[in-house]
């Protein structure tokens, strides 16, 4: 860009103003010259005053802009602006500044309600078979073992006209079955849940029979409701394949006073495997 004209002038003003005051610096301060012949001793005036520095300054600014004058032309009409620069380039970036205070804690808000529960995701495919665990130990050789099974039944016997049946009514078949193998019979039990007895005396009595015969010393009366009763077995073998009957007997002490009877009743037949070792 060009300089304007007053700037140039201020320049060599500057300039100007600098060399003569370095010249007068120098003249004042440079080295002493040889000395001359001695003339003849005149006679003494009286000693001027010495020069103040302002003095100094003011007379070079005189000088300078006499000079000055002479050099510098009249001023120039003002020129067109210049293209604009480049964009320099981008700064760096500062620094990051310092953590502020933390605010005080707000007041919590309310709790929000419950969402819905989402849906259940896929199920994940199954996981690799481990591998085959080590075969353990080969045990002692065991001895002969006696199997137990046991057979239940429930009974839902209701009769009415009591008064119009032939009394006892007996030989109601509850159960018949046949053992898959040759047992014994260890225990058998009956436990009514419920029984009436308010008209005409009902007794109630279970039995057990292998091929028609009893096997009981003598059959089981129920007392009462919820009260268990156990058989005393008389002929406890059974054979392999043979029939197992459970019946129901019902006897009335007044039969014409009874229009039906009801009992509720479940029985409970416990075996024990025979095993044949030859």
């Amino acid at each position: 860009m060009k300089s304007k004209p007053w700037e140039a002038k201020v320049i060599v003003r500057r300039l100007l103003l600098c060399t003569v005051t370095l010249i007068l610096i120098l003249a004042c301060t440079g080295p002493e010259g040889p000395q001359g012949p001695t003339g003849r001793k005149g006679v003494a005036g009286e000693t001027g005053p010495v020069p103040a520095e302002s003095q100094l300054v003011e007379m070079v600014e005189a000088v300078v802009d006499e000079r000055i004058d002479k050099l510098v032309g009249p001023r120039g009409p003002r020129g067109a602006a210049g293209e604009m620069g480049l964009q320099g380039p981008v700064g760096e970036l500062g620094l990051i500044g310092k953590t502020g205070i933390a605010g005080p804690r707000g007041i919590p808000g309310a709790a929000g309600g419950t969402g819905q529960r989402g849906e259940a995701g896929p199920r994940g495919e199954a996981g690799p078979i481990g591998p085959q665990g080590i075969p353990g130990p080969v045990g002692p050789a065991g001895t002969a073992s006696n199997d137990y099974f046991i057979v239940a039944t429930g009974s839902e016997t209701e009769r009415l006209n009591c008064a119009d049946s032939v009394e006892p009514y007996s030989g109601q078949v509850l159960l018949s079955f046949q053992v898959p193998f040759a047992s014994t019979l260890r225990a058998v039990s009956a436990t009514p849940s419920y029984m009436r007895t308010d008209q005409g005396g009902q007794q109630y009595s279970i039995d057990v029979q292998e091929d028609g015969l009893s096997v009981l010393l003598s059959p089981i009366v129920l007392s009462a409701a919820n009260s268990p009763e156990t058989g005393v077995i008389a002929n406890p073998q059974f054979a392999d394949g043979a029939q197992v009957t459970v019946v129901q007997t019902m006897t009335m002490q007044d039969p014409l006073n009874s229009t039906f009877d009801i009992c509720y009743s479940s029985i409970v037949l416990t075996f024990h495997r025979v095993w044949n070792l030859d």
